[in-house]
């Protein structure tokens, strides 16, 4: 039964038998250990993102000012050619792209 029959009509809850799954959130509040297969994962994702960023920025040197272009060039889906940007604008060493906004769609350029 329910919660709601429960609190309605006095009825007693009963679960579901079988394996019982732990949530990923609440595997983190439960000390989730990190294995070796995903260290393996991310380090690959950090590799795929740096070259997904480089081969962005090298678009943008090469002239290619707007996401559509950029993402034919590169052959980079719109969103990853966006989270590409935002990195290359808020990089730590200071923005390597400036956005310029007065258009009708956003323009990206070299910082010099």
């Amino acid at each position: 039964m329910s919660l709601t029959a429960y609190l309605l009509m006095g009825q007693e809850i009963t679960l579901p038998k079988g394996r019982r799954i732990t949530h990923w959130m609440d595997g983190q509040r439960m000390g989730y250990v990190q294995t070796e297969g995903r260290d393996l994962g991310n380090e690959n994702n950090r590799r795929i993102k740096a070259r997904n960023v480089s081969n962005i920025f090298a678009a943008v040197t090469e002239g290619y000012k707007t996401i559509p272009e950029i993402a034919e060039k590169t052959g980079l889906s719109y969103a990853t050619v966006k989270k590409g940007l935002w990195e290359l604008e808020a990089d730590p060493d200071g923005a390597r792209v400036l956005r310029s906004k007065g258009h009708r769609i956003h323009v990206f350029e070299v910082v010099k």
